[in-house]
């Protein structure tokens, strides 16, 4: 096990810290430095244990009182990721770590003869080194329902003795894991011998190609050159032969339609509580420019700040602004990187490209507008080597909200049964034949639209009409048919037909090493 206790928080209430000498501190690292908790990493020397065979000892901190308010700010950060132990196992009813570290704490320290100092004793030596300290050592836990070993692992973090016991065996072994010493190097060599085994299996159904063009390769092993192959339609022992290079799916979302019981009607709803299906926070930089002809201030951005580059694109920030080409953008963010050469080389093709970027066009009129930035390259060709800083072109950075929706056409759903009456696949059980004409007809009218704004959108406008981002799920577990308008409890709608509601894949995490380089 680990020993090391140094969490990485921020300053919680009960540090009684010196906010003064937080706001003067000379750096942001002295800042830091400030802001640790003063019993960071130390022997906790002084703890005083009651001896747990007297029936007359006294009280523990826990059964005084405890620092909910800290603990609870706290747990919040930790949030549900927790550390990189717990990450092993999803377990259904993980709990913060924090939470029992510092009950643990708690039961096992005794109270002050001041019982108000109680809560505070626990709080101010939360982040000790207990297991340094060695005070907890003798100390016998017994977790007699471990489940995913939170107790266990905090426990042993703190030097204590710990067993734990649970009837589940996927438990077990998730705790048995936690818990066992190992060699980095060795698990290291296991995951890349599974990772030889498994992954020739499994990657034919994990490429894709790149909204922006970008497509990859089956890279043939034995020669290292490029092969004309699909491996999905090969042996599972001959995929080993080929690796790909390329754009990947990290991660496929599905949508579960419910539907329609009413008669005549058997029409498929996706379920979604809201069209918005993804948020990200993208950081974008850029140049203010004026135009010298309309007076125009906008924002040239420089490349692209999208979440899904091939997706209809909405704007409903209030500021003004344009996108430079990627290539123009690259050079720019690494015009100083590299050597003195490196810059000249970008500042050429910048003097080179500058006039026809379309990013430095003013959007009202269209007439240039960098004539600034412009200037500050002619001053860099004769300018020393020290002095063409990337600075010099003022740009800033800004965070920019997207916001991913499906479609709302696509959202209202389509027919569950063909012009014969018979049902498409997609469900557990369906025939395969079935569930592909299924997908092939929700994908007919199937797009996303990305939203850029400052607040989560409400309502948009798409192709001239109004739409709310309101889904067909008004309340758990119902939703509204998008033909008939009827409202139906999704349980009652399997029933119907017999079987789970049926699901269709609508949009793909994907990667792109290109991308990703550019």
């Amino acid at each position: 096990m680990a020993n090391n206790i140094h969490d990485d928080t921020p300053s919680l209430t009960g540090f009684n810290l010196p906010e003064a000498d937080v706001a003067g501190a000379a750096s942001k690292k002295e800042a830091r430095a400030t802001e640790c908790p003063e019993n960071l990493g130390k022997a906790w020397n002084d703890c005083k244990v009651p001896d747990f065979n007297d029936p007359n000892r006294p009280k523990t901190c826990l059964e005084v009182d405890f620092p909910i308010a800290q603990i609870n700010a706290l747990s919040q950060l930790e949030g549900n990721a927790g550390k990189p132990i717990y990450q092993m196992s999803k377990w259904w009813a993980r709990r913060r770590s924090s939470v029992f570290r510092s009950m643990l704490i708690a039961a096992a320290t005794e109270c002050p003869e001041d019982p108000s100092e109680a809560a505070k004793m626990v709080w101010e030596h939360y982040y000790c080194n207990h297991l340094k300290a060695g005070k907890f050592s003798h100390l016998k836990v017994l977790e007699p329902f471990m489940g995913g070993g939170t107790t266990l692992v905090e426990g042993a973090r703190l030097g204590m003795q710990m067993t734990g016991i649970d009837l589940n065996p996927v438990a077990w072994f998730v705790c048995k894991n936690e818990l066992a010493g190992s060699d980095p190097k060795q698990v290291e060599a296991l995951f890349q011998e599974i990772e030889a085994e498994v992954k020739p299996q499994i990657q034919p159904f994990y490429t894709t190609t790149c909204p922006r063009g970008h497509r990859g390769r089956w890279i043939d092993v034995r020669t290292g050159k490029t092969a004309e192959v699909d491996p999905v339609t090969m042996p599972p022992e001959e995929r080993k032969n080929y690796r790909w290079e390329g754009p990947e799916v990290i991660y496929t979302f599905w949508a579960k339609h419910g539907p329609c019981g009413a008669h005549g009607c058997d029409h498929r709803t996706p379920l979604f509580k809201s069209l918005i299906i993804a948020q990200k926070t993208l950081t974008a930089n850029y140049i203010e420019l004026v135009c010298p002809e309309c007076g125009e201030k906008f924002h040239a951005e420089l490349g692209e700040s999208r979440m899904a580059p091939d997706a209809e694109f909405i704007m409903q920030d209030d500021e003004t602004v344009t996108t430079t080409s990627q290539p123009f953008a690259n050079l720019v963010n690494e015009y100083d990187k590299g050597t003195t050469q490196d810059t000249i080389e970008r500042l050429t093709r910048l003097l080179e490209t500058v006039d026809r970027e379309p990013g430095l066009k003013c959007p009202h009129c269209g007439a240039f507008a960098g004539g600034r930035f412009k200037e500050v390259l002619r001053k860099h060709t004769a300018a020393k080597a020290g002095e063409r800083k990337k600075k010099a072109f003022g740009i800033k950075k800004k965070k920019v909200q997207l916001w991913l929706l499906v479609s709302p056409e696509w959202a209202k759903g389509a027919p569950g049964m063909n012009e014969q009456g018979k049902e498409y696949g997609g469900y557990a059980g369906a025939p395969a034949a079935d569930t592909e004409v299924w997908n092939n007809k929700r994908l007919e009218n199937l797009s996303l639209i990305e939203i850029r704004a400052k607040q989560e959108p409400k309502s948009f406008i798409f192709h001239g009409e109004n739409f709310t981002t309101n889904g067909s799920v008004p309340r758990p577990g119902v939703f509204v048919c998008g033909v008939c308008g009827k409202q139906e409890r999704v349980v009652e709608a399997e029933k119907t037909f017999g079987h789970i509601a049926p699901s269709a894949i609508y949009a793909l995490q994907c990667h792109c090493p290109q991308c990703e380089a550019e």
